[in-house]
């Protein structure tokens, strides 16, 4: 069973706010959370290939390109956006191949890097 882990984007300060626990981000919602000034990033649940998390925004790297996480709520997945078969954006199945993946930075942080 994967950790249920959040993070949160400050557009005004343009800072990466890391939460220790979810009660920690629990109390942050209660108290502090404003929906337009924050953007909520979840966890995947995975690591790349240096054992860092992987969160919705992250842009990863593999021999193939690099391409933007984000969360399919049609299907309840996480995708990479981008990684494509038969012109249709398909679930990574990153379990299978994490020593090759490598968070490069996210979309928030290293907007150029998702071009």
């Amino acid at each position: 069973m994967r950790e249920i882990k959040f993070r949160a984007w400050d557009k005004n300060t343009k800072v990466m706010i890391d939460f220790g626990s979810l009660k920690d981000f629990g109390y942050w919602i209660h108290k502090w959370y404003r929906p337009k000034r924050y953007i909520l990033v979840q966890h995947t649940g995975l690591k790349d290939k240096n054992g860092k998390e992987i969160y919705e925004g992250d842009i990863i790297s593999n021999s193939m390109g690099k391409y933007p996480i984000y969360y399919n709520e049609e299907h309840c997945q996480f995708k990479a956006k981008g990684y494509r078969v038969n012109s249709q954006d398909i679930p990574w199945d990153f379990t299978e191949e994490p020593y090759l993946i490598e968070i490069i930075g996210n979309i928030h942080e290293n907007p150029e890097l998702a071009e």
